[in-house]
């Protein structure tokens, strides 16, 4: 736990978690089309993945209209004026976008190699 009371999962339990969601079907769920998220299916993804901190940052997200397309965008500087100080929340934050984009990709690649091979 950090000094916010939220839990920060170590890149071992981050990738237990990658697994898991993997196995449920949740990357779909999760990674499809990202750029084409409204706010509220950010604040979806935000209170999955942040739970403890969403009643924090909601208000934030919304003020600010925080879509799939500048969720992407987003670096820690951002973070920082959207009140996200915790530099271990920024960091897991970061993370998580990262990990975003590469499933965004992944969908992609799948979906384009797919419409290949027919």
């Amino acid at each position: 736990m950090n000094k916010s009371g939220s839990e920060i999962l170590t890149p071992k339990q981050q990738s237990q978690e990658n697994i898991k969601d993997l196995e449920s079907g949740q990357i779909s769920q999760y990674s499809n089309s990202v750029y084409k998220w409204n706010v509220e299916k950010v604040l979806d993804w935000l209170n999955r993945k942040f739970p403890s901190q969403f009643d924090n940052w909601k208000e934030t997200f919304i003020q600010n209209q925080i879509t799939g397309e500048i969720l992407l965008e987003l670096t820690p500087e951002c973070l920082s004026y959207l009140n996200i100080t915790d530099s271990s929340l920024r960091d897991q934050f970061m993370l998580e976008i990262a990990i975003i984009k590469i499933r965004n990709e992944y969908d992609f690649i799948r979906r384009f190699k797919s419409q290949s091979s027919n």
